[in-house]
């Protein structure tokens, strides 16, 4: 099967009306109308009309686990999981498991989306290797289109990004005073890492993991450069940790931090209920 097809239509027009739908839960909101469908896989395009003062915030962000894409048509729409205001002509390409939203917008806005329910699981592809061996993926596009957002995710640190990543530690209270050779073995040593890159191939954020790939993954130094933050690209490579393809068994996903970043992971789904277990610590002095 294919999607259903038309012929030119302007479904922004007065006389389109008729065929736009409320959102069922968000009546009064939002509005939808669909352009195109396959009936066989679910994939379809359409309009998504938020209303003048429209607010998500009572039903939270959220994910689903296939890849689509949305294009701002006209309006504008604040995105808090990314504390973004998303104008016309602002695109994106989300992997699946990606938290967006809630959303609000104060004029309105339009937004185009294409989505992929057939394509479940999909992600983002990254090959790593046991510790101690270099990590090899080839760069990805980064899934937003924004001006000023980097555009790679990388997997493999060169030298030059593990000084970057060392010079970011250094602004930090909680990995200020690591060596050099220090974060040369905390990469070496890490099942998974992910960075991002800028244009210039400048490392700007990182993340690392160490699992044994099917009871827990442990989550560490998510870290943002200090002149990008407020982008979203924290949310990013949690997403991408949470969605990495060798991660999909793990049965938990664990960290932990101040609790002032408390709000930052409830989003993601993390919980300070862990079933009354506490962090125990013994210094190898």
């Amino acid at each position: 099967m294919t999607k259903t097809t038309s012929p030119y239509c302007n479904a922004l027009d007065p006389s389109s009306r008729s065929r736009w739908i409320p959102i069922k839960g968000l009546e009064h909101i939002a509005e939808e109308l669909t352009l195109s469908i396959d009936p066989v896989t679910g994939e379809y395009t359409r309009l998504t009309r938020f209303l003048p003062g429209a607010d998500t915030s009572p039903f939270g962000g959220k994910m689903h686990p296939y890849p689509e894409e949305v294009f701002v048509v006209s309006g504008r729409l604040y995105d808090k999981t990314f504390d973004l205001w998303l104008e016309a002509g602002h695109y994106a390409s989300r992997p699946p498991g990606e938290l967006h939203g809630p959303f609000k917008t104060d004029v309105g806005c339009v937004v185009l989306e294409v989505s992929f329910p057939d394509r479940a699981g999909d992600g983002l592809v990254a090959q790593d290797s046991a510790p101690g061996e270099a990590l090899q993926v080839a760069c990805q596009r980064a899934s937003t289109c924004v001006p000023g957002l980097p555009n790679y995710f990388i997997a493999e640190l060169k030298e030059k990004h593990i000084e970057q990543l060392h010079a970011l530690y250094q602004g930090e209270w909680w990995t200020r005073g690591r060596s050099l050779e220090d974060t040369r073995q905390c990469v070496r040593g890490s099942q998974i890492c992910i960075g991002i890159t800028s244009e210039n191939d400048d490392l700007i954020g990182f993340v690392r993991v160490l699992t044994d790939f099917i009871f827990k993954a442990l989550i560490f130094d998510l870290i943002v450069a200090q002149s990008e933050r407020g982008r979203g690209l924290g949310n990013k490579l949690l997403t991408l940790v949470r969605n990495h393809e060798r991660l999909r068994a793990v049965r938990t996903f664990e960290l932990y931090c101040l609790p002032e970043m408390f709000t930052f992971y409830e989003r993601h789904g993390f919980s300070t209920n862990a079933g009354g277990v506490k962090l125990m610590r013994l210094a190898n002095s």
